[in-house]
């Protein structure tokens, strides 16, 4: 209980310090959860606090608040800072499976081209249960993966991005597509309101389902804040490409994203 009550008081400090106002300064733009080339300065850090209900939306919703109320939740906590200009250091933390991953990434502009690219290389370590001797035992798996982004400028309000990926896990190629189109701009305090929708689509071999999220993105000079309807309540690029093992049915989840 002890353990359980100071990891609360963790998850809460954080989310307060990503909500803290803070001065006005540009802020990139981004995905739910594909990787996009950076375009933050040297010295910059995000913070990252990733939500995912795993309760359907529309099973019972009055009852369980759509989803919100049973089955749990799954917890990404992470940050991102820029070593030298283009090259970032990524590291996150998520609930499901106490998986742990680090990686780096490095950003170029195409020159003579609308298109920006990137290149992750990264590590990973969660647990799982595995049966030795007779009996299930938890195990710790590590291994590593690469993802290669590319993005486009925006064409008529909309940006589309690219991710394909490969990690020791699987032993195959994952691809995950996105569509970023802004609604509405220079408001005040809210500097746009986009809709986002993600795809990561499969083979038709795989056993799982193709992972799909949509929602809408309200940023500021220092904040994003994303409410995200999603088939797949699993965390981070490898684990969205795998696909989903869930139930048919959407899922309620959210991101905030601080700037410092």
């Amino acid at each position: 209980m002890i353990k359980e009550n100071k990891n609360a008081r963790i998850v809460i400090l954080i989310f307060i310090l990503l909500l803290v106002p803070g001065i006005l300064i540009a802020y990139e733009p981004g995905s739910f959860n594909l990787i996009n080339p950076t375009g933050l300065e040297k010295g910059k850090m995000e913070l990252i606090f990733q939500h995912r209900f795993k309760g359907e939306v529309g099973e019972d919703p009055i009852n369980t608040f759509f989803g919100m109320d049973y089955a749990g939740a799954n917890i990404g906590l992470g940050f991102r800072y820029v070593i030298l200009p283009k090259l970032e250091l990524n590291a996150k933390r998520i609930w499901n499976g106490k998986e742990y991953i680090l990686d780096i990434g490095y950003s170029y502009a195409i020159p003579q081209t609308p298109i920006s690219a990137r290149m992750d290389m990264g590590f990973f370590s969660y647990e799982e249960f595995a049966l030795e001797e007779g009996e299930f035992k938890k195990i710790r798996t590590n291994g590593g993966f690469g993802v290669i982004s590319l993005i486009s400028e925006p064409f008529y309000r909309v940006t589309p991005v690219l991710n394909i990926g490969y990690d020791s896990d699987n032993k195959k190629i994952g691809v995950g597509v996105g569509l970023a189109v802004k609604i509405l701009e220079n408001m005040g305090i809210l500097r746009q309101l986009k809709v986002l929708v993600e795809y990561y689509p499969l083979s038709k071999e795989d056993e799982y389902k193709n992972s799909l999220a949509l929602g809408i993105r309200a940023e500021t000079f220092k904040h994003h804040f994303d409410l995200i309807l999603s088939n797949n309540s699993r965390i981070g690029i490898k684990n969205l490409m795998s696909g989903s093992q869930e139930e048919d049915g959407l899922k309620f989840g959210f991101n905030i994203k601080r700037l410092l």
